[in-house]
């Protein structure tokens, strides 16, 4: 899996949190994360599974752009 970036822990990513799939498709790695998001557009709504601790959660999340690209 890939480790997240930090976010609040209201039902978004948090640090420690470990990317395993996007819209059911298995992370392993940043270039798998990559090339799923290249096929995706800034305000979809994609499913990212992680696993936080010892579970796994289902997180919607809304893309959004690169902080340089608003």
């Amino acid at each position: 899996g890939l480790q997240s970036t930090k976010r609040d822990a209201y039902g978004r990513l948090i640090l420690g949190d470990i990317i395993t799939s996007v819209n059911g498709t298995k992370v392993t790695n940043g270039s798998d994360l990559y090339r799923i998001l290249d096929q995706c557009e800034v305000g979809d709504k994609v499913i990212v599974e992680v696993l936080r601790g010892d579970h796994k959660e289902k997180i919607p999340v809304t893309l959004e752009p690169k902080a340089d690209e608003s």
